[in-house]
């Protein structure tokens, strides 16, 4: 019954599916990460996340890999 996590994204994924102890959400339309406690780990400004041998993101047309 207590709120971990603050009424701001649009979508949250569960946790696990990337990393651990992560979950990717979407805010606005664009996914970051955020950790179980509620911290954002990965702030949304990907347009695209990909997960494969490393997490890679999409801004602007141009793939990162997402590091943390």
């Amino acid at each position: 019954g207590s709120e971990i996590i603050k009424p701001q994204y649009h979508k949250i994924f569960p946790f696990g599916e990337y990393r651990k102890e992560w979950a990717l959400v979407e805010k606005n339309g664009l996914l970051g990460f955020i950790t179980s406690d509620g911290g954002e780990i990965v702030k949304p400004q990907y347009e695209n996340i990909n997960n494969g041998n490393v997490i890679e993101g999409t801004i602007n047309g141009k793939k990162e890999e997402i590091k943390h």
